[in-house]
């Protein structure tokens, strides 16, 4: 269960994730986006309700996940006609068109063609638009797989919501603690996190959780009192911290 979508920031953790979390784990991600992290875990015995902020992001989860055939279709009619004119205009209004199919089949080119990975932003580069990425679409089943809403402007809020999961994990990407870049507009399917928040929701919690960071010595200095646990690009761990792509830390 390959996600169709491009992933903004690579991210590789998730071999090393599933040797923290057990099989038969319920676990509850939040920020989803590509469902990187999330489809590998699913895929291999846990259950995973994915939450994001962006209803649009939702949308396309949740299309894909009962039709799958639809949405794969209606790419196949829209993608040609794609320029660099339609693109632009697309970035701007795709998340107000009326039918959610066409939505969801819009967000999926937008994500493939934008040199940036976001529906909402980047230079068109119809490179990375593959046939099998439209096939992972195609046959998406999304076993164990639950995207859900949550009708708050930050992510951090719907963690406080109480849930059945046994764990939680947050893939948090690069770390940056410029306010002026939390609270921009980042469009209708990027969320914004709140570093600092982070850090005290994962201190002051007792349900067992995981952020994923893109290693940063930042990231290390903050989250030193942390079990911290370093990911190669294959996705496995390290103890050669210069090689690491990216830091899992765990709060247990």
């Amino acid at each position: 269960m390959k996600s169709p979508l491009r992933d903004v920031l690579e991210y590789c953790a998730a071999p090393a994730l599933k040797r923290i979390i057990p099989e038969g784990s319920v676990v509850d991600s939040y920020m989803l986006y590509a469902g990187t992290l999330e489809l590998p875990l699913a895929r291999s015995g846990r259950k995973v309700v994915a939450h994001t902020t962006k209803y649009p992001v939702y949308e396309f989860w949740k299309i894909a996940k009962e039709e799958p055939l639809a949405i794969s279709a209606a790419v196949r009619e829209f993608y040609p006609k794609i320029d660099s004119q339609l693109f632009y205009f697309l970035q701007q209004s795709w998340a107000e068109m009326g039918d959610p199919l066409a939505r969801a089949a819009f967000f999926f080119m937008l994500n493939r063609c934008s040199a940036t990975g976001c529906a909402s932003n980047g230079k068109i580069d119809k490179e990375e638009f593959s046939v099998p990425a439209l096939n992972f679409l195609r046959n998406f089943k999304g076993e164990n797989f639950y995207p859900q809403w949550d009708a708050v402007e930050d992510p951090l809020e719907a963690l406080e919501v109480e849930t059945e999961a046994d764990y939680f994990i947050i893939p948090a990407g690069r770390f940056n603690y410029n306010l002026f870049d939390y609270g921009k507009n980042r469009g209708h399917d990027m969320a914004l996190l709140n570093h600092q928040r982070l850090y005290e929701r994962m201190k002051g919690t007792d349900k067992k959780g995981v952020a994923i960071y893109k290693n940063s010595s930042k990231v290390e200095d903050l989250y030193s009192s942390f079990n911290l646990r370093f990911v190669n690009e294959r996705g496995r761990l390290t103890d050669e911290r210069k090689d690491a792509k990216e830091i899992i830390i765990a709060n247990f």
